[in-house]
């Protein structure tokens, strides 16, 4: 089909058709290698920039064949105006424009040229991009969930201190609920993308696993702030992607491998801010930091660091989990005692 698609392209007489002109789906029993072959194509006049009947004849001259042709605004250029379209060389200038806007910290504009390598590479994300992807989508929902804890916290206080008047409270209000839609639209933005794309695209081993993960995370992200029904829905969301990252990436990953000590790390952070449970949370983190730390002979040097990483957050994590533990149960047994 591609090959055809060129042939196509160059017997326009030294023209080049702009890939984005035509959207071809063949139909059943047709090629385009018979149009290609049988049918005689025109040379437009030269100094012509555009040949508005030239198409309208390929359109005809497919549908002839039963092929189904979705006609965009048709821009017919010459040799040197435009090159046919070279998916690499795009997928390369967006992962430059990509790193650039990174850099910029344009975040909107990661996600955007990211979205167009999706498109480029049939879902297929090398480690670079999808580190990119996870970077822009962590930075944009990031600030929306430090500002919604903000006004979240002032609401409270000002509802329980009673110093709000109603109006005061119904703009805070206000203001609380349109970060949660953009937070939210941001969150369903990317499991989107997971879901129709990156996911069901995705290669055993590491890159499923990081795919699943980020389901876990940003279906997490929305049960941080949703109600009632729909807190629990996304949470059990949750629960079932990092299952199926934690059960995936113990049986393809090392114990060592960052990618799975990450996952380790979300999952355990899951079960203390979503499920509130500490306890739970602790034994998961202290699992996998302890078979990671007995594995760390074996970890490669440019991985090394990454996992060294995760471990420092692992440790501090079963550290204040556990003081906390201590510390409910030392109310509990002050409690008891009053009875």
């Amino acid at each position: 089909m591609a090959s055809a698609a060129m042939t196509f392209i160059e017997r326009l007489g030294g023209a080049v058709l702009c890939w984005a002109d035509f959207h071809i789906v063949p139909s059943q029993g047709h090629e385009l290698h018979t149009f290609l072959s049988t049918c005689p194509v025109p040379h437009p006049s030269p100094g012509s920039r555009r040949q508005p009947g030239l198409h309208k004849m390929l359109k005809r001259r497919l549908w002839a064949l039963n092929v189904e042709v979705s006609l965009f605004p048709p821009t017919l250029l010459y040799p040197g105006a435009m090159s046919p379209v070279n998916t690499k060389t795009n997928r390369a200038d967006c992962l430059t424009l990509a790193k650039l806007a990174e850099q910029a910290e344009r975040w909107d504009d990661v996600i955007k040229q990211l979205k167009s390598t999706i498109s480029y590479s049939d879902a297929r994300l090398n480690m670079e991009e999808r580190n990119l992807l996870s970077i822009a989508f962590k930075h944009v929902t990031g600030t929306l969930r430090t500002s919604w804890r903000t006004v979240d916290g002032i609401e409270k206080q000002e509802t329980a201190s009673g110093r709000a008047t109603l109006h005061e409270q119904a703009l805070i209000r206000r203001q609380r609920e349109k970060i949660e839609l953009e937070l939210a639209d941001a969150c369903r933005d990317l499991l989107g993308l997971l879901d129709q794309h990156l996911v069901p695209a995705a290669e055993a081993g590491e890159e499923r696993v990081f795919y699943l993960k980020m389901h876990g995370d940003y279906y997490r992200y929305l049960a941080e702030f949703a109600r009632r029904q729909e807190r629990e829905h996304a949470a059990q969301l949750a629960l079932e992607a990092y299952k199926a990252s934690y059960k995936h990436a113990f049986g393809t990953l090392p114990s060592w491998h960052p990618t799975r000590l990450g996952v380790a790390l979300n999952f355990s952070v899951y079960f203390h801010d979503v499920r509130r449970s500490p306890e739970r949370a602790c034994h998961l983190a202290k699992h996998a930091f302890d078979e990671a730390v007995g594995a760390m002979h074996a970890t490669p040097e440019h991985t090394f660091r990454d996992s060294l990483m995760i471990l420092h957050l692992l440790r501090d994590d079963i550290i204040l989990w556990s003081a906390e533990m201590l510390q409910d149960e030392g109310l509990r047994e002050e409690a008891t005692e009053k009875r």
